[in-house]
């Protein structure tokens, strides 16, 4: 077996991990701070666009749950549009451009 780094030290064989350890895992601490609402709104947003694309429905349901905690706590998501109605963040007006040219052809 070659040797590997593991951090800045050199090893000459691999550290064997038991199944049950889950503290190399991320999706483990994904899944930690979905339960503790330690996720924003905007990170919840991230988080569920990737978790339809992979079909993960445990990550989906705990994103469910972690937004209805946030609201029930009186959070409230920023908002994406001004007080003049222009989209805030560069995605959405991206979006918002390319909707009216839709309309616009």
């Amino acid at each position: 077996m070659r040797p590997f780094f593991i951090g800045r030290s050199l090893c000459s064989t691999r550290a064997k991990q038991s199944p049950s350890s889950h503290a190399w895992d991320p999706t483990v601490n994904r899944i930690k701070k979905l339960k503790n609402d330690a996720y924003s709104f905007e990170e919840l947003d991230t988080l569920q666009k990737n978790a339809t694309k992979l079909g993960d429905t445990e990550t989906l349901g705990l994103i469910e749950v972690s937004r209805a905690s946030k609201t029930a706590k009186g959070e409230k998501p920023k908002s994406k549009v001004d007080e003049n109605g222009k989209p805030l963040t560069k995605r959405a007006r991206r979006e918002e451009r390319a909707r009216r040219q839709e309309l616009n052809q």
